[in-house]
């Protein structure tokens, strides 16, 4: 069932720029010398390629919450931690290290290279959402069922 939520958020713009670098860090879980990350030794089981469809949907979510139309890299970063933190099984080396699944992912988001996006919005477009936004917490606040 699509709520008012998935409505929202699935009209939350996603240049294709941020969508390779979600797919980067996701695979960077199970590849990391593909972007020099130093994480080699520490990381059983990367992240799985689904991992790509909730980063993508917690950084919409997030960048509708910040009033945005459209997704920023600092929008991923934002979220990465909490989508990825149960989703990358850290090895015996790490535990020994005393290296947490946090710390994995901060070298990931220092490691894998952001995109560069000049954003420019559309007249009205950053009203908009925000009306929008806003309508929908006046109804989530007048029926909190």
């Amino acid at each position: 069932m699509m709520t008012l939520n998935h409505l929202h958020i699935d009209r939350i713009h996603l240049d294709d720029r941020i969508k390779e670098y979600v797919v980067e860090l996701v695979v960077s879980t199970r590849d990391p010398s593909r972007h020099g990350v130093p994480i080699e030794g520490l990381v059983d089981f990367g992240a799985s390629p689904r991992a790509t469809i909730a980063l993508t949907l917690a950084a919409r979510a997030n960048a509708f919450l910040a009033g945005r139309g459209y997704v920023l890299p600092q929008d991923v970063k934002d979220v990465a931690h909490q989508v990825l933190r149960h989703r990358v099984i850290l090895s015996y080396e790490a535990e020994a290290e005393e290296k947490t699944s946090d710390d994995v992912i901060t070298t990931l988001l220092e490691h894998v290279p952001v995109p560069d996006l000049i954003v420019r919005d559309p007249p009205g477009s950053q009203s908009l959402i925000g009306i929008e936004r806003d309508a929908f917490h006046r109804t989530a606040q007048e029926d909190p069922q």
